[in-house]
């Protein structure tokens, strides 16, 4: 494998004429030059990319092969010519690198931006960037994303997904998949949960439906001055919530589980009978149905709800 850079860069796809590519824009002096590349990737073939302070969006599609556009900004010319985008292909592996400018000032002045539509069968190995949103939607395989400083959204996965930012959302929807999801300052909101659960942030709330789950690994969240609300289809592995400053809402059918259930300044309640229970307004712990896994739930300042679904 060898890193290629195409000689032409086709303008026409993006809309985008020769004189774009060093244009003045509201008045913050914004250098811009599109690009755009086309490579064979089969299904089932691995995908990753390395960004910086500009978006990602990436696209599931029915063809062979790994589209990439996308446009590159700096506030000087010299700038934009430094920076650099470098692809690594074969039929199996593709993978983009964008290069900063070098030197110290750098930062805050450039970023690359990407569009990419890809096989809906690929692994997509790491996808990264900084100070921008990633957004995937519509494939098939594991993912791994991490942005810091914006938004993470998903759509339509099926596949493991470990997707990190930080100071920003994330989102997750028509998702099937064992998942981890880390931010700070930002909500996690996530549906169609199959296997383990690690969900961390703080500041924020999380929202998880969970169905399919299996023994594999535990559900475990955590978050600081924020909610959770979790619902299972079934207690079938262990559960650990934390929160502080926010209440908890679990829900589930029927079933069988050892709770454990404290708060502070507040009041925990079931909607189902716990035997041998130790019982307060603020604590209950005991047997549910015939027992099972462990379900653990702490808060503070709030209250506890466990509910049927």
């Amino acid at each position: 494998m060898r890193f290629l850079r195409p000689a032409t860069v086709i303008f026409s796809l993006l809309g985008l004429s020769a004189c774009d590519l060093a244009e003045v824009v509201d008045n913050g002096q914004r250098f811009r030059e599109p690009f755009d590349y086309a490579y064979d990737l089969k299904p089932g073939g691995r995908f990753t990319l390395e960004g910086f302070n500009g978006s990602v969006e990436i696209y599931g599609w029915d063809q062979d092969k790994v589209e990439i556009r996308g446009e590159k900004s700096a506030s000087e010319q010299s700038r934009l010519d430094e920076i650099k985008v470098d692809v690594m292909h074969t039929p199996d592996v593709v993978s983009v690198k964008a290069s900063r400018p070098p030197g110290p000032n750098w930062s805050g002045h450039a970023g690359v931006k990407f569009v990419v539509r890809l096989p809906r069968k690929v692994v997509l190995g790491e996808v990264r960037t900084s100070n921008g949103p990633i957004t995937v939607e519509g494939t098939e395989g594991r993912a791994r994303l991490t942005t810091s400083n914006g938004p993470l959204k998903v759509r339509d996965l099926k596949g493991d997904l470990d997707a990190r930012t930080s100071n920003g959302p994330l989102t997750i929807s028509g998702f099937a998949g064992a998942l981890v999801a880390e931010t700070s300052n930002g909500a996690v909101n996530a549906d169609g949960v199959e296997g383990a659960v690690d969900v961390t942030t703080s500041n924020g709330p999380v929202d998880v439906q969970a169905s399919g789950l299996s023994s594999s690994g535990p559900v475990k969240i955590r978050t600081s001055n924020g909610g959770v609300r979790l619902a299972l289809d079934k207690v079938s592995t262990d559960v650990e919530v934390r929160s502080s400053n926010g209440p908890i809402s679990l829900k589930v059918p029927e079933s069988g589980m050892y709770l454990t259930a404290s708060t502070s300044h507040g009041r925990v309640r079931s909607d189902f009978p716990v035997l041998g229970q130790t019982e307060s307004k603020s604590e209950l712990a005991g047997k549910i149905g015939s027992g099972g896994p462990t379900v653990h739930l702490r808060t503070s300042n709030s209250n506890i709800q466990i509910s049927r679904r």
